[in-house]
């Protein structure tokens, strides 16, 4: 009865109060107090097997671990190591791998959540670092892969680096670099591509030898090789090869164009089929969609062209030609209002400024026009209006008038002299001519001339010449009935202008008549000497 009595005290001791082992005052903070000192508290012991079997451990469930690390082990949701120095060596991580080919060199690591996951373990040399990084990787060499799902799905590359979320998620092939968000995220067997920023060749499939640095570069390519995109959205869906793109929006919208080069912002920003382009300055070829084999230097130069073989050097130089083929223009606005002209070459600023229809002329000088066709112009502020093959020389030289064609002019009113080191030859061939007929007037004509001599007013040495007054030639033409004759001639201005080199065959034509009646008096007189000889 009294075993029982002792029983019962026990559990309500127990139950109400606590116990102490080896001592008799149990701490008050404590519910069990053991107190020893020559032994202790020896706890559950197993292997990591047996440990790992626990079906549905407490929180807070303590054991001792036997084998592999060893060591006391608590559940906190998971197994713990009470031990802090147990981990050695990056497998000895949940989610830490190298390889474990005998020679625990290390060579290749892992770390992050199925990272290397199906690494062969072999001296492969790869580095992955985040969730799935390298996931598949099996015998793939030399690999540096560093963010979430980069380098996913490599499982024989050689030789890449990708470096942020997602790069070269789904790559195969070998020798390829990609760092920023997404960066080279759908290639698959494109080679040797180097991908640096936000996007960059994000689409690209099968591309090789691309390089692409820069947000949303080459982003839209599949398939392209041998780019160069430098900046932002530069050659976006190329599907073509070649192209070299540095800048803002440059080449943007190009689809099959291939071989261009595209310095600058907005350059080349529409074009999608143009190839063989250079264009180097803000907005040049910027509406451009289709010209070919084009070069463009300069702010604006060639911004809505649509024609091919142009060259355009200068500030807006040609910027509003449309279909204008194998115009050439250096300097600021020049030719800057051509549309449809072709083969036109301006030199200098506003050289040709005006022109926008007219072809094949040739221009040479500041502010030098014409909105004709097939003229020469040489010298600053030279005209020709809207005249065709004319020649003008010299500087402010203008023809005759606005809209005459065919004619030849060499210097402005403040000329004083002309000089030639040979005689002028002048075209005088047969075949060249037509209706031909004697001359009916020359001793009549020249002997109502009235030379004189004369001081030009904008001689600065006023020195005489010696010549006709226009305005008596013309007098004389209309009392001898004469009509269509090209010696004398008015400009656009009214300015009476004659032609000196006519007066030579008129004198010629006098002298002969004049020979005439001199062998006719001749034979007269020698006629009547002999008629007084032999009297």
């Amino acid at each position: 009865m009294k075993k029982v009595a002792y029983i019962i005290v026990f559990i309500s001791t127990l139950s109400f109060s606590q116990v102490g082992i080896g001592t008799t005052t149990p701490d008050a903070s404590s519910m069990l107090d053991i107190t020893s000192t020559s032994a202790g508290i020896l706890i559950p012991r197993m292997t990591q097997a047996q440990r790992t079997g626990i079906s549905s451990p407490a929180t807070g469930l303590l054991v001792y671990q036997t084998d592999n690390a060893s060591g006391f082990y608590y559940f906190d949701g998971v197994w713990t190591s009470l031990a802090g120095n147990t981990i050695e060596k990056i497998n000895d991580l949940t989610d830490g791998k190298s390889d474990n080919d005998g020679t625990q060199d290390g060579s290749s690591i892992f770390l992050g959540v199925d990272s290397g996951a199906q690494d062969d373990s072999s001296d492969n040399r790869n580095v992955g670092i985040g969730f799935q990084s390298l996931a598949v990787v099996t015998n793939g060499l030399h690999n540096v892969g560093i963010g979430y799902q980069s380098l996913q799905n490599t499982i024989s590359g050689d030789r890449n680096v990708a470096v942020g979320y997602q790069c070269l998620q789904y790559n195969i092939s070998n020798g390829n670099t990609a760092i920023g968000y997404q960066t080279l995220l759908a290639n698959v067997n494109g080679d040797s591509n180097i991908g640096i920023g936000n996007s960059a060749l994000q689409a690209n499939l099968s591309g090789s030898r691309n390089v692409a640095i820069g947000n949303n570069v080459l982003n839209g390519t599949t398939g392209a090789s041998d780019n160069i995109a430098i900046g932002y959205r530069v050659l976006g869906g190329t599907t073509s090869s070649g192209n070299i793109g540095i800048g803002r929006d440059v080449m943007y919208a190009q689809t099959s164009g291939f071989h261009n080069i595209g310095i600058g912002r907005q350059v080349l920003m529409s074009n999608q089929t143009g190839y063989f382009n250079t264009a180097i300055g803000y907005r040049s070829m910027y509406d451009m969609t289709g010209g070919n084999d084009n070069v463009g230097l300069g702010k604006y130069t060639l911004e809505h062209n649509a024609g091919d073989e142009n060259t355009a050097i200068g500030n807006t130089a040609l910027f509003f030609n449309t279909t204008g083929t194998g115009n050439t223009a250096l300097g600021r606005r020049a030719m800057n209002e051509n549309t449809t002209g072709s083969y036109n070459t301006a030199i200098g600023m506003d050289a040709l400024s005006s022109t926008n229809m007219g072809n094949m002329n040739t221009s040479i000088g500041y502010n030098s026009g014409t909105t004709g066709n097939y003229n020469t112009l040489l010298g600053a502020a030279v005209g020709a209006g809207s005249g065709d093959n004319n020649i003008i020389i010299g500087y402010d030289s203008d023809l005759s008038s606005t809209s005459v064609s065919n004619e030849i002019r060499m210097g402005n009113t403040s000329i004083t002299s002309a000089r030639m080191q040979v005689a002028w030859t002048i075209t005088s061939d047969k075949r060249w001519k037509e209706d031909i007929r004697e001359l009916s007037y020359s001793s009549d004509f020249i002997s109502k001339l009235r030379p004189v001599d004369y001081l030009r007013k904008n001689d600065d040495k006023q020195l005489r010449e010696i010549g006709f007054i226009a305005q008596d030639v013309a007098q004389i033409i209309e009392e001898l009935g004469l009509s269509n004759m090209g010696l004398l001639t008015q400009d656009g201005n009214g300015n009476y202008e004659l032609r000196y080199n006519d007066f030579i065959p008129i004198i010629v034509k006098a002298i002969q008549e004049q020979k005439e009646e001199i062998d006719t008096l001749k034979n007269r007189l020698s006629q009547i000497e002999n008629f007084l000889s032999e009297n």
